[in-house]
Formats: structure tokens, sequence, C-alpha cells
């Protein structure tokens, strides 16, 4: 029987027993009402007779209370500085109970002149887009480009993200993010701060060499000791207890030396975008980063096993035998931390050198500013000027003890060959134009502004000039030293070249006497001169790889083998054992071509790197492109009006499209370069399909907040694989790795016979193995020959 009426009745005091009709809709009914406390109710039916429902059922209502949003920042997720990139990424985690309304970034200023008074900028917002699959949960992340925000060295900025839901009852809820800070260092406080990074890692190094010292005397004296007991063969418990725990001190120091290669690791990535650092510095520390990792080498730890085998078992005899190799791998540590020391010392020099005229320049442009705003302030306020004037004054100051601390470096004996140096920090000594700078802010001061214009223009000047001697004196030394350095290489191919025939013309001679001829003995006094003079030359490159980070540290360890199979020769010839002597003299002439190879290797990657030059094209091409991108993003945001389709912003907006279109192409022709390398450049396709939905959005003139959003993901995509690419020098797999001696069978002659496949048939199947593309031309010329001697063969 249909029905007449239906009605809720509520049983509560916010409805005071009222009903509430319910609207049929086809064969369901249906009212809207607000919860806003726990509420119970019972429906009631009437049919077309008026007959009601008998005891109706009651239900309930729980009313669940609407939280506030909450946003969350997951990166950085702590107060950080900022490097001169003037970028921050940011990422954040949105939460609510049912949805968000809007999302803001709020930050404000605080400058170093005014925190004393507790006095800060204004507030300002950016207004932030997220996706729409954000419904309840999700993450925003971007990069936030602070280049054009007023932020000066030494003050920071305080953001915080504010989120509002969607409560369109009571009215949106806020949720507010905790605060953070991003301080811009001064340059003062980096070169502080590059300074103290250097001295710990020279300290550290310094005791880890004290350390293994004493260890090594220590250890020297335990084997006397051990040699002058009596004839046992087994050890006392005393002495094999001493023995372990030098091992297990020796193994510390090795530990500890792995640390310091993390920590100075994870230093660098933080600097990659400081101008204290260019990228010869960067090349230069990464390589004694390696060093560091490449201290404890295959054969300490393999002869530390050894001698821990060797006590566990208490034979003096094998005990004996394992610590006189534990010596000789001590002494390679040794050397090997020493020239890392060596190499510390010297690039620190050029380190404070680089950041003293990076200091200058910056002097020099606030000098000028200062300058300029003299000209443009009014007269009464003439006297707020003098506190920039006079930090100035204060900059050049410091610049000038650290001109004294650079003198105080260089009267180490091992750096005492570099005039240049000296002349360097003879320019900043000398220069008085903290004189016109004190000039200045007393002209400033008495509001006077014809001769604070005067001092100041005399102040610039005298800084430029300091500047122009700084940086002539400063390429003078980094050319001078690439040019002495890539000749001292030079030489020491030339002189490995010159041994490997000295000793390949005694393997002529063994090899044409009989193999057990008393005139063997003859050709050992040859092989000893040759000695002598390998001797020479290893103590040349010891000197040069002190100097030199890019020198292999596998070329000590192949001069080593090469004087041992010398030795060996030597002593194979004296007792007429010709085959094992040519074999000795084999192996010492493939150590010292093996030197020669690393050596030009060496030379390859010093040419590279010289004068800051190109060591990385693809991080420098992609680095060239983001900053282009950036550039874009921020005209992007300045051009989308309200209705650009058909205005003059739209117009912009087509121009823009040519822009990102032109980047896209060139992110495609680096692809096309260096290969689809994902481990490297990261995922170019898929930025590049980024870019092609804006060029889209940009030409048809509808770009709005979701365009700014996607490119935003387009920089933060290659900010990463610049990141990466600058990163990639640290990865295990570009650590330098002992060469292995590797023997392979000749292949079996081809066959020319009446049953050989053709020529081309044979081509084709060696092109579709998948050869890179520069060996094609050469396998085809093979093929090509290959066939004109067989149809040669056959006329």
């Amino acid at each position: 029987m249909p029905l007449s009426e239906a009605q809720i009745t509520f049983d509560d005091a916010e409805s005071g027993n009222q009903a509430l009709a319910l609207s049929p809709i086809g064969t369901s009914l249906s009212a809207d009402l607000t919860v806003k406390e726990n509420r119970s109710y019972t429906l009631i039916l009437t049919d077309s007779l008026g007959e009601k429902n008998p005891d109706p059922i009651e239900y309930y209502i729980t009313a669940i209370e609407d939280r506030n949003p909450e946003v969350v920042v997951i990166k950085p997720g702590a107060d950080i500085d900022l490097d001169e990139s003037m970028l921050l990424p940011l990422k954040a985690r949105l939460s609510d109970d049912f949805g968000f309304s809007s999302l803001a970034l709020k930050y404000t200023v605080v400058s170093n002149t005014v925190v004393s008074s507790g006095q800060q900028g204004e507030e300002n917002v950016i207004i932030l887009h997220f996706s729409d699959n954000i419904k309840t949960d999700g993450e925003i992340e971007f990069t936030w480009d602070l280049e054009d925000v007023a932020i000066e060295p030494g003050d920071y900025l305080s953001y915080y993200f504010e989120v509002f839901d969607n409560d369109a009852i009571n009215g949106p809820k806020q949720g507010l993010s905790k605060v953070y800070r991003v301080r811009l260092p001064s340059i003062e406080e980096l070169i502080t701060e590059m300074e103290q990074e250097s001295e710990d890692r020279i300290s550290a190094t310094e005791e880890v060499i004290k350390q293994e010292r004493q260890l090594r005397e220590q250890m020297q004296e335990a084997q006397r000791k051990l040699q002058q007991s009596d004839e046992n063969k087994k050890l006392d418990w005393q002495k094999q207890k001493a023995l372990e725990d030098m091992v297990d001190k020796n193994e510390e120091l090795m530990n500890q030396m792995e640390k310091l290669a993390d920590q100075m690791k994870s230093q660098l990535q933080e600097k990659e975008n400081s101008s204290l650092y260019n990228q010869e510095i960067l090349e230069k520390l990464k390589r004694i980063q390696e060093l560091y990792n490449e201290v404890a080498t295959d054969d300490m730890k393999e002869s530390q096993k050894r001698l821990q085998e060797a006590l566990e078992k208490m034979d003096k005899e094998e005990i004996e035998d394992a610590m006189k190799d534990y010596e000789l791998s001590q002494e390679e540590m040794m050397n090997r931390l020493e020239r890392t020391l060596a190499l510390l010392k010297k690039l620190r020099v050029e380190q404070k050198i680089n950041a003293m005229t990076e200091a200058a320049k910056q002097l020099l442009d606030r000098q000028a500013q200062n300058n300029e705003k003299t000209e443009k302030t009014e007269t009464d306020k003439l006297a707020g000027l003098v506190p920039e004037e006079d930090k100035i004054k204060k900059g050049l100051e410091e610049l000038k003890k650290q001109a004294e601390e650079l003198d105080e470096m260089l009267k180490d004996p091992e750096l005492s060959e570099t005039p240049e140096a000296k002349k360097f920090s003879e320019s900043v000594k000398k220069s008085d134009a903290d004189q016109d700078m004190a000039d200045m802010s007393k002209s400033l001061s008495d509001k006077e502004r014809e001769p604070s214009s005067k001092s100041g223009d005399k102040a610039e000047k005298k800084l430029k000039k300091m500047l122009d001697e700084m940086r002539e004196q400063q390429q003078a030394m980094s050319g001078a030293g690439s040019q002495e350095m890539n000749a001292a290489i030079r030489r020491a191919i030339e002189d490995a070249t010159y041994l490997s025939t000295e000793q390949e013309d005694i393997l002529d001679e063994t090899s044409e006497l009989n193999p057990t001829s008393t005139a063997l003995r003859g050709l050992a006094t040859g092989q000893i001169t040759l000695q002598e003079a390998v001797v020479g030359f290893g103590d040349r490159l010891v000197k040069l790889s002190s100097k030199n980070p890019f020198l292999s540290s596998e070329i000590r360890t192949l001069v080593n083998d090469a004087l041992y199979n010398i030795d060996e020769s030597v002593t194979n010839l004296g007792q007429t054992k010709g085959p094992a002597a040519s074999s000795s003299q084999r192996n010492a002439m493939s150590n010292l071509n093996d030197v020669a190879l690393k050596l030009l290797q060496s030379l390859d990657e010093q040419s590279q790197c010289n004068k800051g030059g190109s060591c990385d094209k693809a991080g420098q091409k992609m680095q060239s492109l983001g900053e282009r991108q950036s550039k874009l993003n921020r005209d992007t945001q300045k051009n989308m009006g309200p209705n650009p389709k058909n205005g003059p912003d739209g117009a912009r907006l087509r121009e823009l499209a040519g822009e990102q279109e032109a980047i896209r192409k060139s992110l495609k022709e680096l692809e096309n370069e260096f290969g689809n390398r994902q481990e490297l450049l990261g995922d170019l396709d898929g930025i590049s399909k980024e870019m092609e939905k804006v060029i889209e959005e940009l030409a048809s003139g509808s770009a709005g907040p979701a365009t700014a959003e996607r490119q935003l993901r387009i920089h933060s995509r290659m900010l990463e694989s610049i990141k990466a690419l600058n990163q990639r020098d640290f990865t295990p797999e570009r650590r330098a790795q002992i060469g292995q001696d590797f023997f392979r069978p000749s292949p079996a002659l081809l066959d020319n016979g009446a049953n050989s496949r053709p020529f081309e048939d044979r081509l084709q199947e060696f092109l579709k193995e998948g050869y890179p593309p520069e060996y094609e031309t050469q396998i085809r010329n093979y093929f090509k020959a290959l066939n004109n001697l067989n149809d040669g063969a056959s006329k």
C-alpha cells in the first residue's frame, strides 16, 4: 500500500522532538540534515489509510569531530644554510579527514642589521597549487627559487606552510607547519667554515700518521724480539696478545680513514654550488677523497688477515713470515698517508687563494653598490649608508688578515716554490682602500655627498686594482703550475718508456743466449744498473705524486712490482736460469709500460681540469639548461594574467612556448650525445614529455596554475639529474682498481674455403652484436680488406 507521509523524529534537545519530513524519490525517501552532535531518530511512516508503523526502530547518529588539517615539512625538515644557487628544495605532506581548500607558503626576511632590535620584514604569502589527486592525504614537492627574494648575506628567512580544510559548515579550519629558518651565510663565515674543514682534515690525517708510525715501531720491535727468542715453535700468550692488539689498532686506523673519506664526501656534496670551490678545486678534493679510501690497500688487508690466522695457530715461523709481508704493507700505507697529507696542505693554499679572490670580488661589488646609493639617496639620509661602508672596510681588514695567514702557510718548505702566491698576498696587504672607506664613512655621517662620492670612487678603483692583481697572480700560479706539472708528467712518461726499452734490450740479449750459459751472469751488471735507474725514477714519482692528486696511487705499486721483478732477474741471471730471468724481465717491462699508460691517463685528467676547464661536459650542459628552465618558470608566472589568450600576455606566452621548445630540443640533443644513461642523466624522456604539455598550454594561451606546477616539477627533476651527475665521482664503481692480467687463446684462422660463409654475411653478423657506433667504420673497413684479400687470392 502506498505511503501518504514519511518523517524522521529526533529525540534530542537540538531538535526539540520536532519531525523532519522525508521527500519521496522514486521508491526511496531522502532528507538533508546537519549533524553537530550525537543523535537518535526513528522513522514514522503513514500509509494512505492513516495507519502508522508500530514500534518504530530507534537509530543512532554518532558525530565525528572534523579535525584541523595538518601540514608537515619533510624536506629539508630542519634549519639550513642556503648555498649560492639560491634554490631551496621543499617537500611537505598534507593530511585531513575530509580534504583541503587552500595551501600557502608564508615567509619573512630578517636582516642582520636589525636582529638586535628584534625588527623584521613584512610577512609574504605565496599561494601554492596542489594536485587534484590529493584528496585527504598527499605530498607536494617543488624547488623554491629565492633569487628574487631580498635576502642579503648574513640575513635569514623564516618560513612555514599554512593549509585550510574544506569545512563549509563552520568555516575552513587552519593547519600550520613548524617554522623553519634558511640562512644565507656571509663570505667571511663561508671562508671560516672552509678553512676549519681543511684544518680538521689535515689534523686528523697527521694524527693517523703519528699513530701509524708508532705502530710500525712497535711492530718492528716485536719482530726483533720474536727473532731473538728461542727456537720454540709455539709463541707465548703475552707476545701473541701484544701482536693481536697491534693488528686491532691498525684495523682501527684503517676504519678511521674510511670515516674521514665518508665525512669528506658529505662535505663536498654540500659545496658543489659554492663559489669558494671552483671546478678544479672540487675535482682535486674528490681525488683526495678517493685517496683516503685507497690508503688501506688490498695487500694490507690480505697481510693483516694472514697475520691474524698465524696468530691463532701460535706458530712462530708462520708469524715471522706473515710479519714480513705485514711490514711491507704498513710501509705502503704510510707512504699513501704522507702523500695524502702533502696534497691536503698544497690544496689548502689553493682554496685560500680562491676564497680570498671571491671575497675581494664581493667587496668590490658592495662598494660599487654603496657608491650608487650615495648618488641616489637624499642628503639628510646619507648617514644611513655608514653601517654598510663600515662593514666593507671591516671586510677589507679581514682580507688583509687572511693574507697574513697565507704567508704563514707559505713558510712550509714544500710550498716555498710559489712566488706567485707571495705576490698575491702582497697585492692585498699593500692596498690602502680602507683609508678611503674611513673617509667616506665620515663624510656620510656629516651628510656631505660630494666628499663621500669622491672617497667612494677612490676606494672602488683601488679595490678593482687589487682584485685585478690578485686574479693575475692566481692565473699565473695556475698556468705555471699546470704547465710545470704537465711537463713533469711528460718527462716521467718518457723516462718510463726509456726504462722499458732498456729492459727490453736486456730481455732480447737474455733470449739469444743458451738458457744455462755462464754468459748470463754478464748481463746481471746491466740489470743492476737499470734497477738503480728505476729506483731513482720511483723517487721522482713519489715527489710528483705529493703535488698532483690526479696521479694514480697504483703507479707506485707498479714501480715496486717492476723493482721486485728486476731483483728476481738479477738473481736468476747470477744462477744462470735463463727462462726464469726472461720471465722476470718480461714482467718488469710490462710493469714499466703500465706505469707509462697510467701517467698518460693522469696527464689527460690533469689537462681536462686545468684552469677550471670542462671536467664534466654533461654536468655543465645540464646545469646551463637548468638555469634556463628556472628563468623560464619565473617569466611564465609573471605573464599569466586572468585572460591572456588574445591579449598582450598571450603573445608573450607564445614566445615563452618557443623558449620551452628550445630547452626541450637541447635536452634531446644531450640525451643523444651521452646516450639514454638513466643512471647518470635520469629520465630525460619523461622530462621531455612534461615539456611538450607545457609548450602546448603556453602556445594556446591556456597556461594556468597547473602549467606553473608542471614547470616546477620539470625544474626539480633537472636539478636531480645535475646532482646525480655531480655525485657520480663518489660512486664505488668509479674507484680505481688494480689491473689484472687476462690470457685468452687466439681465435682460429678464418675459413676461406669453399664452404665458408660470404664476408657480407659475417659482416652483418658482427654489426648485429651491438658494437658502439664509433667502431662500425673500423669493422666495415676490416671486412672490406679481408674481402679484397680473398678476391686477390682467388685471381
